[in-house]
């Protein structure tokens, strides 16, 4: 029986067009073929190990059977070709009109943007194949990898994730997801269609991550009885009639986008949710009054939170906190502790400073003046783009944080 000495394989990576990585070399001794396949050498390494000695037909035979650790394929295939992770893009805008539409996205896992453009009929359905007009789809183009791969490399085919297209049979879709998936994302198919109105709220105890995008939903549960692991959660243009209970005590990042209804549930989920060190918000259109307290909070954004009128904030490792348009909050409070969590930090902790983003912010004296108060607080070094209208609600005077008599 063999043993393998591990040993030879610790120069054996991976390389794309835009890295520094060196491709897999043969032994030293002998010359590679011109010839043998992409990732043949890694294959070789395999079979020194075992027996250097070893034919080169069995090193093939080996290699055909090795799949890639980023793209899953054998390593006999011609390259690695990954598209982009669909839970990891970010739609940044879409355009429509002269029978063609446009859709730009930024993707998280190799920071690249694109836009694919499709031609459209008079309904405005999708003709053909859409086309990549900037940028590549490709998230990831290069040579195999044998494995493993860092742990902060996202650029790889996803094989937990379940991607599912709200079309007739989205509800069925999700009623037949596996027991044991880790990452969902429901989306839209192309338009969002409010007479697609599906339920989530059935028992997955391994999903770590939910991105409910663009659809209609009717109802949606996540508690410690059907998601207990949930550790993401992203909803965007989740309707205002949606029955919505959200109590997952493993959340660590929320974002919510384009939510009219009240903050009821949102309150409820921060509640429930101790271990949760990123929030972050765009057009929470009616939450009123919003309390957050955690011991590992770290990032709130509440961005065009417009009716936002008071709010509270006890998180003593807190960097960033987002007021950007804000036009109604009149009341900020920062308790210096809390009943429950003070506890839990050790006694030699000291509370970290943290920016603040007041850009096209309205705030009221008393929000000002907490704000003045606080020796953690500063300005925050960027802002959100935000849209042009921003600014026509915005406070007119001063924005200097140095100026006590200044606007935040």
């Amino acid at each position: 029986m063999y043993s393998l000495d591990y040993s030879r394989f610790d120069h054996i990576g991976d390389s794309d067009d835009s890295s520094q990585a060196s491709t897999v070399e043969p032994p030293a001794e002998e010359e590679a073929p011109s010839a043998e396949p992409a990732g043949a050498g890694v294959a070789r390494a395999i079979a020194d190990a075992l027996n250097p000695r070893l034919p080169d037909a069995i090193v093939l035979c080996v290699h055909a059977f090795l799949p890639c650790a980023r793209c899953g394929a054998s390593m006999a295939d011609g390259g690695c070709r990954v598209p982009h992770p669909p839970h990891l893009l970010v739609d940044t805008g879409s355009v429509f009109g002269s029978g063609e539409s446009r859709k730009s996205h930024s993707c998280r896992a190799c920071g690249q943007d694109y836009t694919m453009v499709s031609r459209l009929d008079a309904a405005g359905n999708e003709l053909g194949a859409p086309r990549c007009e900037s940028g590549t789809p490709l998230c990831f183009s290069g040579a195999h990898t044998l494995g493993p791969l860092a742990a902060d490399d996202e650029r790889r085919v996803w094989r937990d994730l379940a991607d599912v297209v709200a079309d007739a049979d989205v509800q069925d879709a999700i009623d037949a997801l596996d027991a044991d998936v880790r990452l969902v994302k429901v989306r839209s198919a192309q338009w969002y269609d409010d007479s697609i109105t599906p339920t989530f709220a059935r028992p997955l105890a391994r999903l770590e991550v939910l991105q409910l995008i663009d659809v209609a939903f009717r109802r949606v549960a996540l508690t410690p009885e059907t998601t207990p692991a949930l550790r993401e959660l992203e909803m965007q243009n989740v309707p205002e009639d949606c029955e919505i209970c959200v109590r997952c005590p493993e959340l660590r990042k929320v974002a919510i986008r384009y939510y009219p209804g009240d903050e009821g549930w949102v309150q409820a989920m921060l509640d429930h949710a101790p271990k949760l060190r990123t929030f972050d918000s765009y057009k929470l259109q009616r939450a009123r009054q919003l309390q957050f307290a955690g011991p590992e909070l770290e990032v709130i954004d509440l961005h065009r939170t417009d009716c936002l009128g008071a709010l509270s904030v006890w998180a003593p490792r807190l960097r960033h906190l987002g007021l950007q348009a804000a036009y109604s909050l009149e009341v900020l409070e920062f308790p210096e502790t809390h009943p429950v969590y003070s506890r839990e930090l050790p006694a030699s902790h000291v509370p970290t400073p943290f920016g603040v983003n007041t850009m096209n912010s309205c705030l009221g004296e008393a929000a000002k003046n907490a704000l003045r108060a606080n020796p953690r607080a500063r300005r925050a070094a960027a802002a959100h783009r935000g849209m042009p209208t921003e600014a026509m609600f915005a406070s007119a005077t001063d924005d200097t944080w140095e100026d006590d008599a200044g606007d935040y």
